[in-house]
């Protein structure tokens, strides 16, 4: 399945802020919708229907409570899952959030690991689509030992716990290699295998042809290193962010 295939209405009348998500969006690998109040939400559901809001509840015109208590009182609306975002981290406040009918609560800044993990939980479920780590679209160096044969390669997008290597001749499915890739001046190393093929049978794919990596050992502190520097790759370029954003 096309992760892009899924859509998401993003609402929140902080514009700056709008747009930086919808930006982490498209990099996560989905099409979004914006909308900057509850009344341009509804009339955008009414158009294309999503397969998830993604909602500030502090939002004039039309508050967030009773955006969501419209969607679920009507027919058309009610399935849509909703969740909801606020600076307004107290318990109370996600209480009365879900017993509204939200899916879930993310509080402000939003943490780019539960964000990931609630996409893939509400669009994909247990289905085999569902991405369990954090990944980025990076072009980088990556080398690959099997043996006592290496070979350099470019990424075309990495994860916590892998990597999609560019290349007209992968190695066979299930070979054993050790990967190490730069990451801000440090070395990470890894014990991997090929876990598929991509684009090698002239499939229509977004990507170039090349082979999948699973990272499968590592020290604690590589893996954290990489996780960081998946989120600094997923917030670079986009305008103003700071911890006020994303964590």
């Amino acid at each position: 399945m096309n992760f892009r295939k899924k859509r998401i209405i993003v609402t929140d009348d902080d514009q700056l802020f709008l747009i930086q998500l919808c930006g982490l969006l498209y990099k996560m690998g989905l099409n979004t919708i914006p909308a900057e109040n509850g009344l341009e939400l509804i009339k955008l559901v009414n158009i294309q229907m999503p397969d998830l809001i993604l909602m500030d509840i502090v939002m004039p015109y039309l508050g967030g409570l009773d955006t969501i208590n419209y969607l679920k009182g009507n027919p058309s609306m009610h399935k849509v899952p909703v969740i909801a975002m606020s600076t307004d981290t107290s318990p109370e406040t996600a209480e009365t959030l879900k017993k509204s009918g939200a899916y879930d609560f993310l509080p402000k800044p939003l943490d780019i690991k539960r964000l990931h993990q609630l996409l893939e939980e509400v669009l994909f479920g247990d289905s085999e689509s569902k991405r369990h780590y954090l990944r980025t679209p990076h072009r980088g160096r990556i080398s690959l030992s099997v043996g006592d044969r290496e070979t350099s390669h470019y990424t075309e997008s990495i994860s916590e716990r892998g990597a999609f290597v560019v290349t007209p001749e992968p190695l066979p499915i299930g070979t054993r290699l050790i990967a190490t890739l730069q990451v801000k001046e440090k070395t990470l190393t890894f014990h991997g295998t090929v876990i598929y093929h991509c684009g090698l049978q002239n499939e229509e794919k977004n990507i170039p042809p090349g082979m999948a990596i699973k990272f499968i050992e590592g020290s604690k502190e590589d893996f954290e290193r990489l996780h960081e520097f998946i989120k600094e790759q997923l917030t670079l370029g986009l305008k103003n962010v700071n911890k006020d954003s994303f964590i």
